[in-house]
């Protein structure tokens, strides 16, 4: 009788531990997402807001030193903490590819070097104010 009570007793905690544990798989690619706080100087606006980020990069290489990463951002800016700017509320999208090469890496560290290109897109609208005391608005 003492024998069962004892079984019963340890095999719960088994199977419950199987099922809990997992395997780590570690794969060449990964989904990275993001948000901060950016500040954007443009042609006709600076401003700051809030930036949110998603990407996906992918590893090649027996080593894995070359990695291909295309991002896509979005942002939505204003000039209220900027002093010499004009009242600006805008919106920034823009998609980028960057390719990155480890030129040294040693462990986690590397030094690498970075290649790429983006397109950005803006809209908004500009308001009163700046250096000048503009009093008219526009959109663009």
């Amino acid at each position: 009788m003492k024998n069962k009570i004892i079984w019963s007793f340890f095999i719960p905690f088994v199977f419950i531990n199987l099922a809990i544990s997992q395997k780590n798989l570690f794969s060449k690619h990964s989904i990275k997402i993001g948000i901060g706080l950016g500040i954007d100087e443009g042609e006709k606006v600076t401003g700051i807001g809030f930036v949110y980020t998603i990407g996906y990069q992918r590893n090649f290489g027996k080593k894995e030193k070359l990695r291909i990463s295309p991002i896509l951002t979005s942002g939505s800016f204003n000039s209220k903490y900027v002093d010499d700017a004009r009242d600006s509320f805008y919106q920034i999208t823009n998609f980028g590819l960057l390719a990155n090469y480890d030129l040294i890496k040693y462990k986690s560290v590397s030094l690498f070097l970075v290649a790429g290109g983006f397109v950005n897109y803006t809209r908004g609208m500009i308001g009163t104010g700046g250096e000048n005391n503009i009093i008219s608005s526009e959109y663009f």
